[in-house]
């Protein structure tokens, strides 16, 4: 076996020593401006190397086409790397992505091609995925699922364009707490990875404000998540933290309409964004501080969250609460 294994190393070596070599003769024939020996060095270090070389030699490739007036050609292999995107190293992506969108929006190289926008769209949407994918990996390693169920509506709650899930089969998952099969659920697909994504993102507020208030250090080091988001699931985050009868809150929760989910989810950030010092305490009463002690809200912060709505809205609010007794 250990002469197999080096006879196989020989032989991978020459293969991508005659890559190499091909690729520097490709060069030299751009270089010298004949385009028809680059076109057929091209084509060698794709069809003998599955290293970087290739993906490089085929971002050449379409360029020379380009340059013999043969877009046809160059559209077919831009339509390849589009498809093929998530299987090139990110390394060779990021050297050909620039180039790629040149040509395109010089020659118009995706016009003839369907899947779903204009080519640098798609790239783009294609780097996202694959960053959604890796930071998915990592997070994996860091998921505590005995703080899932918080995590998920805390989330849940601060995002504006609210994701679907069918609600029978994820809150099954999210009071059952089986690690395995909420991984598994959410690695079925890129929407379900990114909320996951969110559902692990930190509470670095502090972070946030230092790079907002140095454009430099912004632009360095852009956060993945907003910090518009950061804050809302925060403040939510915050007053659920210590909740009581979590599982028929939650419950209730989603049993809202679209309009309620949204008036209720200002409700829960007010409930710790006004909670400051003020001469005054107020206290609720009635159906909302029963709401408040049932839930272990905070009669204070429930309270300040109620009354920072007002006449017709509080109405609304109050045929909400009423879904929660």
């Amino acid at each position: 076996m250990g002469i197999i294994r080096i006879q196989l190393l020989i032989i991978f070596f020459l293969i991508q020593k005659k890559a190499l070599k091909y690729y520097f003769l490709l060069l030299k024939s751009i270089w010298k401006k004949d385009y028809n020996m680059a076109i057929f060095y091209a084509k060698k270090i794709i069809s003998t190397t599955t290293t970087i070389l290739k993906e490089l030699a085929r971002f050449e490739l379409i360029s020379l086409y380009v340059k013999n007036n043969k877009i046809e050609l160059a559209k077919k292999e831009c339509e390849y790397l589009r498809n093929n995107f998530d299987n090139i190293s990110e390394y060779a992506g990021n050297l050909m992505i620039p180039g790629l969108k040149l040509l395109n929006k010089k020659y118009n190289l995706s016009q003839e091609v369907n899947i779903e926008g204009n080519f640098d769209e798609i790239i783009e949407v294609k780097k996202l995925k694959r960053k959604i994918k890796k930071l998915y990996k990592m997070n994996i390693d860091k998921f505590d699922v005995s703080k899932i169920d918080i995590a998920f509506l805390s989330t849940y709650s601060s995002l504006i364009e609210k994701p679907y899930f069918t609600k029978s089969r994820i809150l099954k998952l999210i009071f059952e707490k089986d690690k395995d099969k909420i991984i598994k659920y959410f690695s079925s697909n890129y929407e379900k990875m990114h909320f996951f994504n969110l559902m692990l993102s930190e509470f670095e507020i502090k972070e946030f404000e230092k790079r907002i208030m140095n454009p430099d250090d912004f632009e360095k080091i852009k956060p993945d998540v907003s910090p518009f988001f950061i804050s809302r699931k925060k403040l939510i985050f915050n007053l659920l933290k210590n909740a009581k009868n979590f599982k028929e809150f939650t419950l209730n929760y989603f049993e809202l309409n679209e309009e309620e989910i949204r008036t209720f989810d200002i409700f829960l950030r007010n409930c710790v964004r006004y909670d400051i010092k003020w001469p005054i305490t107020p206290y609720p009463k009635g159906k909302v501080r029963d709401f408040a002690i049932k839930y272990g809200l905070g009669q204070k912060r429930v309270a300040l969250g109620y009354y920072s709505f007002e006449d017709n809205e509080r109405l609304f609010l109050d045929s909400i609460i009423e879904k929660f007794r």
